[in-house]
């Protein structure tokens, strides 16, 4: 969804948007994501039991893998950093059994980035991934801001014409 909003060519983001529902896209997809994650070394992000069940089980991802992917994962980091220069947030937000699982300096965090995606004078995107449990909802927000130029012509009076001609003649 992110690629298509930040698509400038109709054909692009009509192709983009197709995407989404494509069972082949998707399953290439997750398949990549998996080696990704399977390449993780670091246990605080995957540990060994949850990249076994992705491979056996076809597991849905976890949210500790869903931090990693945010931070390393090359097609977000790309979407991150693409070249139309759109700025592009990604933050979870965990719950789970009704009750908020995120710390206080995540939602601080969160915060900061609500305000800077509302202050900036650009285009920008916002992508809240809302997780509960083993279930996620993704809130997208895309913000455009048209700037339009108006010139007004401007219309001197004789003398200031002529004031105008006789300092182009000075220099």
């Amino acid at each position: 969804m992110v690629k298509a909003l930040i698509s400038s060519k109709t054909n692009e983001r009509i192709k983009n948007l197709s995407d989404v529902n494509n069972s082949v896209k998707f399953w290439a997809c997750y398949l990549n994501t998996v080696k990704l994650i399977q390449s993780a070394s670091n246990p605080y992000y995957v540990n060994k039991t949850d990249k076994l069940n992705l491979v056996r089980k076809q597991n849905p991802l976890e949210r500790s893998m869903l931090k990693y992917l945010l931070l390393f994962d090359p097609d977000i980091l790309a979407l991150k950093n693409n070249s139309k220069n759109i700025k592009v947030f990604m933050r979870p937000l965990y719950f789970g059994f009704g009750l908020m699982q995120t710390s206080q300096e995540q939602i601080k965090e969160l915060n900061d980035e609500l305000e800077e995606f509302h202050e900036s004078k650009s285009d920008s995107i916002f992508v809240l991934f809302i997780g509960a449990l083993n279930h996620w909802v993704n809130l997208v927000v895309h913000k455009t801001v048209k700037t339009q130029t108006i010139e007004v012509p401007i219309e001197y009076t004789e003398e200031e014409k002529l004031m105008k001609k006789r300092r182009g003649s000075e220099t």
